[in-house]
């Protein structure tokens, strides 16, 4: 009988990781609905996006879009596309607009635990609203009005209310004395006078120019 052939098992090994790809970037939208036009903060926020990307250097290769309200981002189906898109090396950059857009700070646990699975794939976040820094070094006293004011690109213009459908001048970024919360909001003045009022600031939408009536004062 001629000699047994020597059988080796099947050698497994292990897939390695697709690289992603260093040129481009997934635009994540995670947006309130609008009360007229319930994608108008959504298409906004797109815009925002692909304007910064577009300044930056990294293409686009997929815009997600959830809506905003959902702690989890786990639990949300656009979230989860995100991560099919890192898994198949779509993009070494993730682009959105704040902390808040992946996880409220109400849940900073998860938020942190989609950023640190992010960086473990080779993808950094980028947002094209800077996060808010320690209050020393990015509130400034407002004696007048005993406030202290945020950093924020669109205060002195126009911008949409999307709680309420309004348009009024986003004056300062403060948090609300009147309000337990120490979480800024914005502070938002009719354009032709009348009462201020505050709303989110994941709620404003569609910034229209500056011009010398609506730009606030910077106080002495």
């Amino acid at each position: 009988m001629p000699p047994t052939a020597h059988i080796t098992p099947k050698e497994t090994a292990a897939v390695p990781a697709l690289r992603p790809d260093p040129c481009a970037a997934v635009l994540y939208i995670c947006a309130a609905r609008g009360v007229l036009d319930a994608e108008l903060p959504a298409r906004h926020a797109e815009m925002e996006g692909r304007g910064y990307a577009a300044a930056r250097g990294p293409r686009v290769a997929q815009v997600v879009t959830d809506p905003y309200g959902d702690p989890d981002p786990m639990s949300r189906q656009g979230w989860r596309r995100v991560r099919e898109l890192v898994q198949a090396g779509t993009a070494a950059t993730l682009i959105t607009r704040w902390p808040a857009a992946i996880a409220p700070d109400t849940a900073a646990d998860l938020r942190h635990r989609e950023i640190r699975w992010l960086q473990e794939h080779g993808v950094q976040v980028r947002y094209f609203w800077a996060p808010p820094r320690r209050p020393a070094e990015h509130l400034v006293t407002d004696t007048r009005q005993g406030l202290l004011h945020d950093d924020h690109p669109w205060i002195g213009r126009t911008v949409e209310d999307t709680a309420t459908g309004r348009r009024a001048v986003l004056h300062a970024v403060a948090p609300d004395p009147d309000s337990p919360s120490a979480r800024p909001v914005a502070w938002l003045r009719p354009v032709g006078g009348g009462r201020e009022w505050t709303t989110g600031l994941g709620r404003l939408a569609v910034p229209g120019p500056i011009t010398p009536e609506t730009h606030p004062r910077r106080p002495r």
